[in-house]
């Protein structure tokens, strides 16, 4: 095996209010979806992390996670979204100077 490279990136959303008219109170959307806060789940916390080994025979193999944090409905169908989690598998093969054959799975462990 040779050298490793990981990377991320997190996102926190500390608040994101909304203010339907001048003058209102602010509506917290940071977390939820549906009513005033739109079609767009906003989850707290989502983060992209993923490790890299690279081989001596020209081949990078990387595991890379997904995480998406929970988001609650604020609609009257109540359909909140749990915490998800997704694992993805690449490989990479410098077959030549000019060409690179890529092969992977999204969703290794299909949740």
């Amino acid at each position: 095996m040779g050298p490793m490279e990981l990377q991320g990136v997190s996102t926190y959303v500390m608040t994101s209010d909304l203010i339907e008219l001048p003058g209102e109170a602010a509506l917290e959307c940071a977390g939820f979806w549906g009513t005033y806060c739109g079609k767009n789940p906003q989850p707290k916390f989502s983060g992209n992390y993923k490790a890299t080994v690279y081989t001596p025979y020209d081949v990078r193999v990387s595991l890379a996670l997904r995480y998406l944090g929970s988001t609650d409905d604020l609609g009257s169908n109540g359909i909140d979204f749990g915490a998800e989690t997704y694992w993805d598998l690449t490989a990479e093969w410098s077959a030549t100077g000019n060409y690179i054959v890529t092969g992977g799975i999204s969703n290794l462990f299909d949740t």
